[in-house]
């Protein structure tokens, strides 16, 4: 079966995805995307694609002959979040390709527009939105690159060495990053929390008392090396059908302390609850906020003594290995057979 891929070469994470997917699965031929100015700060990492056919997004298009002689001869195409240019599903089926997408549902247009035709078939991360997704879907985890980490829990530290990933200029505060701000307030245990982004702008929380923060910005040279140190993930997401970093930390074997809303549940995670506080309009509509209770959560970080904190993250182990890729690889291969028969009789 020839496998044509749909990357990105950023250190983000439509480039890590595709990266893995580049990696693991060894797709005949890759399309890789230069976002030129829309990429942001991030530089392209060519070398990571060798062989690769180079294509510019400019005003929302694709040259269209460069991606029509690319698509010649394949069996199917794999992208994760978007096929980039409204033409790419109607050159696909011209030339008798099938497609699969990685769908995030809130980038995903298709949900509230029905004019606008589907992938063969969608593969979502988790359940979140499934049911309104268009045609043919399974839920497919984005697997873990399993390579990457040791796979080694960090135990238990005291103070409680803390981990929350903000991300890149996320609309809706994604993060929950000021829920957190406020649950600092009632933490009563000694913590040192590490604010990181990708980016250089981070919101501005000061130490005080038992709690200490330290601040990292920019990224890092080694993008794995993200959770070395550390021993939980505080990440109350109000929103959003997938987070790389949640997976990321636990195969690296962190506990993880999240939001008890959809999508986060299907994750081993320290549950907090949350109520909606406001909404954003995202692709898949009215989408409601989701906030994480501030005394809720500052009640979990202080909950994790030494017996859940080893629980949580020999749970988190368990749960990277049983969705890695080397778990996965072969559950994606059959996948795409399933895909291409999809397209035959369709």
């Amino acid at each position: 079966m020839k496998i044509g891929l749909i990357a990105r070469a950023e250190d983000r994470g439509l480039g890590i995805q595709t990266w893995e997917f580049f990696r693991r699965m060894r797709p005949e031929r890759t399309l890789l995307v230069d976002m030129g100015p829309l990429a942001g700060p991030f530089a392209m990492h060519r070398d990571r694609f060798p062989g690769a056919t180079e294509v510019s997004f400019r005003d929302g298009r694709f040259p269209e002959q460069k991606v029509r002689d690319w698509l010649d001869g394949l069996d199917v195409v794999f992208s994760a979040e978007t096929f980039y240019d409204s033409r790419f599903q109607q050159w696909c089926a011209e030339h008798r390709v099938a497609t699969v997408l990685q769908v995030n549902p809130e980038f995903c247009h298709h949900i509230v527009d029905a004019a606008l035709t589907p992938p063969t078939q969608w593969w979502a991360p988790t359940a979140w939105h499934f049911e309104r997704l268009p045609g043919a879907k399974v839920v497919m985890a984005v697997p873990v690159a399993d390579d990457r980490f040791s796979f080694q829990p960090a135990g238990r530290h005291e103070p409680v060495r803390a981990l929350h990933v903000v991300g890149h200029q996320a609309a809706g505060d994604r993060a929950g990053t000021t829920a957190l701000m406020t649950a600092l307030r009632y933490v009563r245990r000694p913590l040192h929390l590490t604010l990181a982004s990708q980016g250089q702008v981070l919101p501005e929380l000061r130490s005080g008392g038992h709690v200490t923060i330290e601040h990292r910005k920019g990224g890092m040279d080694d993008y794995w090396a993200l959770y070395e140190g550390f021993d939980v993930l505080i990440a109350p997401r109000r929103y959003g059908g997938l987070s790389l970093p949640t997976q990321e930390a636990m195969a690296a074997g962190l506990a993880v302390i999240m939001t008890d809303v959809a999508p986060n549940r299907g994750w081993p995670v320290l549950a907090v609850p949350a109520t909606e506080r406001g909404s954003m309009n995202t692709a898949l509509g009215h989408t409601p906020l989701m906030a994480a209770h501030p005394q809720a959560l500052a009640e979990a970080i202080d909950s994790l003594d030494e017996h859940r904190m080893a629980r949580l993250q020999r749970d988190s182990v368990t749960w990277a290995r049983e969705h890695s890729w080397s778990v996965m690889e072969e559950r994606y291969r059959a996948g795409f057979e399933v895909v291409v028969e999809l397209a035959r009789y369709s």
